[in-house]
């Protein structure tokens, strides 16, 4: 895209739209009020140095200095991801995930530095790319995998949302990993912190306990608790799949036991319960069947997939009509957070049942049960 507005004219509509003086923009960037004006009637440029801490300032990103992105752009891009995922069908098979990554390649073409969109655009493609994703596509991985660390890279460079930028980091641990560039994924490994609690929500808490607002540092710490929470669990998951591929299979299901015993606990005389065990990797409770079947304990299996039909057709939605829970210990948060993507509960619970880990499940009457209960339900919601 060419440069519609000089980057003078660019920096002079950003200072007025922030309320800023060409003094008060030139102190934070500790320069003279002169080079600001200099800068707006196009009689320089900011040094290269001074792009970041600019943009930083302004709070965008760098392309939006060089002209790159207008205030309209946001706008389009929302209309191509929306399009894209309309692409999104359940149960979610590769090749509808390939059409909608498609479509958002048709858009970085046409904003090829819109970090919102390459986000978008990254999800897809490290669904595609990763091997250990059900929806890997072999013929086209090699190719998603060297876009995803092209856009990727953009992201880092230019964007100024921290979050953005350490899931652009993640995503390349897990390509490069992936893909045996083992150099290239400790270096992004190493951009992440230690320590867990450096995060917004222990930022905010300390925040609001200085300026007295106790209810609001409350909220912090429920906050901060709930997404730790939500971590240990994507540890215990990851912990587990590593027993499963040393065929270590007591300890896996001891791990997934632990996993579903601490949601349990979180969720004990609540009247609604959020799906903490909905993962990146897996429903803990289909996850948990399959490594039962492992070790050939079928009852156990069929009994977990009976509690996951239930949560699903029951318990979810007395969650989405009462998110709100009763504990102190995260009573002031928005449970929604753990809401899951939007579709229809019955196809969720068909693409579950289905998974090729639930193959020798197939002929026993439980299990038929379950399926039959599950399509009798798709069949009537059509009718309706």
């Amino acid at each position: 895209m060419g440069m519609s507005k000089s980057m003078g004219q660019v920096i002079r509509r950003l200072r007025k739209e922030r309320n800023l003086t060409q003094e008060e923009l030139a102190r934070q960037l500790n320069i003279s009020a002169q080079s600001i004006s200099k800068w707006e009637n196009d009689c320089s440029m900011p040094d290269i140095a001074l792009i970041v801490p600019l943009a930083t300032v302004f709070g965008v990103s760098t392309d939006v200095l060089f002209g790159m992105k207008n205030c309209n752009d946001d706008e389009e891009v929302n209309k191509i991801v929306r399009a894209a995922c309309s692409h999104w069908k359940r149960p979610l098979t590769r090749e509808h995930l390939l059409q909608q990554y498609n479509a958002l390649q048709e858009g970085v073409k046409r904003y090829p530095n819109h970090t919102g969109l390459l986000m978008a655009s990254l999800e897809s493609g490290i669904a595609l790319s990763y091997p250990e994703n059900d929806v890997f596509d072999p013929d086209h991985a090699r190719e998603i995998y060297e876009e995803c660390i092209r856009q990727a890279n953009i992201v880092i460079s230019y964007s100024s949302n921290t979050t953005d930028v350490l899931r652009a980091h993640m995503i390349l641990v897990l390509l490069h990993a992936a893909y045996g560039n083992f150099k290239q994924a400790r270096f992004h490994a190493e951009k992440f912190p230690h320590r867990a609690d450096m995060n917004i929500h222990l930022m905010q808490a300390y925040c609001a306990h200085w300026q007295k607002n106790y209810a609001a540092e409350a909220a912090n710490c429920q906050n901060g608790i709930l997404y730790s929470l939500h971590a240990v669990l994507d540890l215990l998951v990851h912990l587990a799949k590593t027993y499963q591929i040393r065929q270590q299979y007591e300890a896996e299901v001891q791990i997934l036991e632990y996993a579903k015993d601490l949601v349990t606990l979180t969720v004990k005389n609540e009247p609604s319960v959020p799906p903490l065990h909905y993962l990146e990797a897996g429903d803990v409770y289909r996850l948990l069947a399959e490594a039962q079947l492992r070790l050939g304990r079928e009852e156990e299996a069929l009994s977990n997939l009976e509690r996951m039909v239930h949560y699903d057709v029951e318990e979810m939605e007395r969650f989405a009509k009462d998110p709100q829970w009763r504990s102190p210990l995260f009573r002031d948060v928005n449970l929604r957070f753990f809401f899951p993507f939007p579709s229809d509960p019955l196809q969720r619970l068909q693409t579950k049942l289905t998974s090729p880990g639930l193959a020798s499940l197939r002929e026993h009457p439980r299990y038929r049960a379950l399926m039959d209960s599950v399509e009798t339900g798709m069949k009537r919601n059509k009718e309706l």
